[in-house]
């Protein structure tokens, strides 16, 4: 029997694998945009997760489907399908790296959200993170460089929707599968990009939009099986190795190097995110503690 430190080191190199799956994603979906539209990107991640869950689903049981919380899954459903929608729209004009590193500000936006949503009032310790963070998305937006009409501004609202979808998520992991999650949101997301995504894509294009399918179902469900076999609050920060990963594709490929106040940046809202989930784990030990 593996040992409990044999266990979290196997869950972290799957965590880190899913991490470089994201990030080929990324190369796959920038490499695709010039040619297809985002929601055509999309389209095909929802088809392949959709393929993929429903065979799980008919191996497990129908019964796998059976939910009191649809509103719940048409909330992560719409979120995760518009973040998506503007993380594809971002790689067309801006660096990976960047794209991917806005995105992954979601722990940032997290207490915000769950506060005008949930009524979960923000702690003293919260506001220095996000304080942190904030500052490296200035840095990496450049705001007098015209940011609202750059990919980095889709990239930001990417990070901002994929927060709620967190939420959504964390809350429907309560009662939901995984298998469960994902097929209601490739549904949602088939149902609300088909018409707009439709394009006979060219013979390149098409094994693009394979790979962004596969590689990106491929993601979800090694994240998700790490996170069932690891402790979240080990393997969180792990999720920031998709920048590294990302940079190093951003170089290889398409020579970009970040400049010193965008690298700047990216400390910023790495630090920044990573003390937000050092000090909420931090907090859940309080809680435990109080309440034995």
């Amino acid at each position: 029997m593996a040992s409990k430190k044999q266990r979290t080191l196997f869950a972290a190199s799957i965590c880190v694998l899913s991490c470089l799956c994201i990030s080929i994603m990324g190369v796959f979906s920038k490499l695709v945009s010039h040619e297809t539209s985002a929601f055509t990107i999309l389209l095909s991640l929802c088809v392949v997760i959709f393929l993929g869950t429903t065979a799980q689903i008919l191996k497990q049981g129908v019964s796998t489907l059976r939910t009191n919380r649809l509103g719940l899954h048409c909330v992560r459903g719409i979120t995760g399908v518009v973040a998506y929608a503007f993380l594809f729209m971002a790689l067309k004009t801006t660096p990976l790296v960047d794209s991917m590193l806005l995105n992954n500000t979601a722990p940032i936006w997290v207490p915000f959200i769950a506060f005008l949503w949930l009524k979960v009032r923000m702690r003293k310790e919260i506001w220095l993170t996000v304080g942190v963070g904030f500052l490296g998305v200035i840095a990496i937006l450049k705001p007098d460089s015209g940011i609202f009409l750059t990919g980095s501004f889709f990239a930001l609202l990417s990070g901002i929707f994929t927060a709620i979808s967190f939420l959504s998520v964390a809350r429907l992991k309560c009662t939901e599968s995984t298998t469960c999650i994902l097929f209601y949101f490739s549904l949602i997301g088939i149902i609300t990009t088909l018409p707009l995504g439709v394009h006979i894509p060219s013979q390149r294009d098409f094994w693009l939009l394979l790979g962004v399918g596969l590689i990106g179902f491929s993601a979800s469900a090694l994240l998700a099986y790490s996170f069932e076999h690891g402790k979240a609050s080990a393997l969180a920060p792990l999720i920031y190795t998709t920048v590294v990963f990302s940079g190093i594709f951003d170089w290889l490929i398409w020579h970009h190097i970040p400049d010193f106040v965008t690298f700047l940046g990216m400390i910023l809202v790495i630090g920044g995110s990573i003390l937000s989930i050092h000090f909420e784990e931090s907090y859940q030990k309080k809680l435990e503690n109080a309440n034995p």
